[in-house]
């Protein structure tokens, strides 16, 4: 009650002790491996994710997802709507992975803008064409009435002359070992 997050009571102290560490240790790196924004997985989970894949020998498919022109977005509108489009693209995907992949699909979310995931071959198109589907009839949403209208954003660019800007897009590069 004085403010410690966990104690040990007299006893077999060592042993405990040394579990409660490990266990401490364990929680901190998991924690680490989250993505602040998102919750999902990061760059560790995926690569332990991949090597396990590789050393079963297993078939699968890597979806390497991006989202293009989110610079020019965050510059119109902030990085707290930045911040939305990134959650809601990872949403898309977890949403087009349990309707059209396997439960052992993985989703991972490693840096900025970027969302890495792996499923089956046998549900390539249906997963990348459903996640397209989606990102092009919700990204709107994101946009001001007047910029939804013209298509894109207009922002100065080194010249100083105004530039359309088209709505995001969503890229995806896919292949499978």
């Amino acid at each position: 009650y004085a403010g410690a997050d966990d104690y040990i009571s007299r006893g077999s102290i060592e042993n405990e002790l040394l579990l409660k560490v490990k266990l401490n240790l364990y929680r901190i790196a998991r924690q680490q491996d989250i993505h602040p924004l998102t919750k999902l997985p990061g760059q560790s989970s995926l690569h332990k994710e991949l090597e396990k894949r590789i050393e079963n020998k297993s078939l699968f498919t890597i979806y390497y997802a991006d989202m293009h022109r989110l610079r020019n977005f965050n510059q119109r509108y902030g990085f707290k709507r930045g911040d939305e489009v990134i959650r809601y693209t990872g949403s898309i995907i977890l949403k087009a992975l349990k309707e059209c992949g396997s439960p052992s699909d993985f989703l991972s979310h490693p840096q900025d803008d970027d969302f890495i995931f792996l499923s089956l071959t046998d549900s390539i198109d249906s997963i990348a064409d459903k996640i397209i589907r989606d990102f092009d009839t919700g990204i709107t949403s994101f946009y001001d009435e007047e910029d939804r209208e013209r298509g894109g954003i207009l922002l100065k660019n080194r010249k100083g002359d105004f530039e359309k800007i088209p709505i995001l897009m969503i890229h995806i590069g896919i292949t499978t070992n």
